[in-house]
């Protein structure tokens, strides 16, 4: 199970590196649950692929399509994968590069909740401010 979990996981950092939206949101539970930290227009707790979609194109939208994310290391069990990645973005002439911590609970081979821990909290809140 640890395996096929992390599997899921580089399979979505993948789909979100090749802008690959039906693969991303095939590989999410209908009953995703997104903690996004932080205190911005990010912010909150979004459920459901619908809100995720909504989030995903306001930072689309916000960042002009600079936002990228790479995967950089993770560590499984048989329910969860811890995933440190980094993530850069350019924003009204501000750039920001930076690593989190997402936590992702799978069940059934799906993913179905997301905790995110963000590095530096204040340069993340000015970024998105």
């Amino acid at each position: 199970m640890r395996e096929q979990n992390e599997k899921v996981i580089v399979q979505i950092y993948d789909a979100l590196a090749k802008g690959d939206f039906k693969k991303y949101f095939s590989l999410l539970s209908d009953e995703i649950v997104y903690y996004a930290a932080g205190n911005c227009q990010l912010s909150g707790v979004h459920k459901g692929k619908e809100e995720i979609a909504k989030l995903g194109a306001l930072t689309f939208r916000e960042t002009q399509g600079t936002h990228n994310v790479v995967l950089q290391s993770m560590v499984a069990t048989n329910a969860y994968v811890a995933v440190v990645d980094k993530w850069k973005a350019s924003r009204k002439d501000r750039n920001i590069e930076m690593s989190n911590i997402l936590v992702y609970k799978l069940v059934e081979g799906k993913v179905a909740e997301i905790r995110e821990y963000i590095e530096d909290e204040k340069a993340h809140d000015d970024f998105w401010s």
